[in-house]
């Protein structure tokens, strides 16, 4: 084997150094030195092992791309359900062909079905989430606290998320402190606020963790209780919890829905000498505070600041200008410079600017 060559290593070290070198490669997001490990091992023109294989394939799953991941696993003589899991992870954002390669596993294991649930859980798929759940725990299968919190995530009706919970409670579950974040972010969507908080509280200070504190201010946030999040902010910061981007998008989404302008003005003059007015998801709660206060001048400013907007933030400004009649025309101008940007507009893209279209029919048929 190529690594192993002058070394003198055996050929079980040379795999364990390999791994290692693939892991580190995958972790940093870096496909040219992955595929660079992967040429010296080809040249080598030795047949890779299973777990070899199993680890390219999880490389090329990590940094999604299904096609190269694809044909990989073909090329395998003999894979086992590690190497399916992958291949299933790899398409985890193609609703399409999930459900077929899920099929296909014959032995499905735990981190199976959990692959299969994340994805149904970023598609949305409240039902066929839950249908996942009975066919694991008919089956006799362990749910872990991934599934349950995938689960949870997944749903959008609030009986639901009440069943889950009690479910959670009853098989132990709950001492996962991440069941009890999607516990509360699913209370916080379903609009059950007394619940969410309940479960916040009953969360000990040495289970809580970052996304907990998170969680309940995006909570608050939702709920237009600005005061709320900004007093659970200061008590999360005096417990030793270090505000990250997160955190602050969610207090300015509070004080935004509550139009707490003055609120949102004293937080954004406490972060101007922070590295996170320059962060996209701190800029986006900007945009969307000082628009729906009135002060499009200032949301407009605050866009400006990132050198990089993303296609959240380019939704944010165009929304803004939105719900403003005299700012129509800079919502449409803003729409054609995120495509000139090589953004493609996605749902909300497209009903922020039917939105500023409504407001001038000339202006709609400039747009199209």
């Amino acid at each position: 084997m190529a690594l192993s060559c002058g070394r003198g290593l055996g050929a079980a070290t040379a795999e364990v150094q390999f791994v290692a070198r693939l892991t580190a490669s995958a972790a940093a997001g870096d496909l040219l030195s992955g595929a660079a490990l992967h040429a010296r091992f080809a040249k080598a023109h030795v047949p890779p092992t299973t777990f070899l294989a199993n680890h390219l394939l999880l490389f090329y799953s990590r940094l999604a791309l299904p096609a190269l991941t694809r044909r990989l696993f073909d090329e395998m003589p003999q894979p086992n359900v590690f190497s399916h899991n992958a291949l299933l992870a790899a398409h985890a954002r193609d609703p399409r062909l999930y459900s077929e390669l899920f099929a296909r596993i014959p032995d499905p294991d735990v981190v199976s079905y959990n692959t299969l649930l994340a994805a149904f859980t970023s598609a949305g798929l409240a039902e066929d989430a839950l249908r996942l759940l009975s066919s694991m725990r008919r089956g006799g299968l362990a749910v872990d606290g991934f599934t349950a919190s995938s689960t949870v995530s997944a749903v959008a009706g609030i009986a639901s998320v009440a069943q889950l919970h009690g479910y959670a409670v009853v098989s132990g579950l709950d001492s996962y402190v991440s069941v009890r974040n999607s516990l509360m972010s699913g209370y916080g969507k379903g609009r059950l606020l007394e619940e969410a908080e309940r479960v916040f509280a009953d969360m000990d200070d040495s289970v809580r963790n970052h996304v907990s504190w998170n969680c309940m201010i995006a909570v608050y946030g939702q709920h237009g209780y600005g005061h709320k999040a900004m007093e659970l902010f200061q008590v999360m910061a005096r417990r030793g919890f270090t505000a990250d981007a997160c955190t602050l998008a969610s207090v300015l989404s509070a004080f935004a829905t509550a139009k707490d302008l003055v609120a949102g003005t004293g937080l954004h003059c406490r972060l101007i000498k922070s590295k996170f007015t320059r962060d996209p998801h701190v800029a986006s709660g900007l945009v969307d505070l000082y628009a729906k206060c009135g002060s499009v001048q200032d949301a407009w400013k605050a866009f400006s600041e990132i050198d990089k907007p993303d296609l959240v933030l380019w939704n944010t400004l165009i929304s803004g200008y939105s719900l403003h009649e005299d700012f129509s025309e800079e919502a449409l101008y803003s729409f054609r410079a995120m495509q000139r940007a090589r953004f493609c507009p996605d749902d909300c893209s497209l009903v922020c600017v039917i939105s500023a279209c409504s407001i001038s029919v000339h202006n709609a048929m400039m747009v199209w």
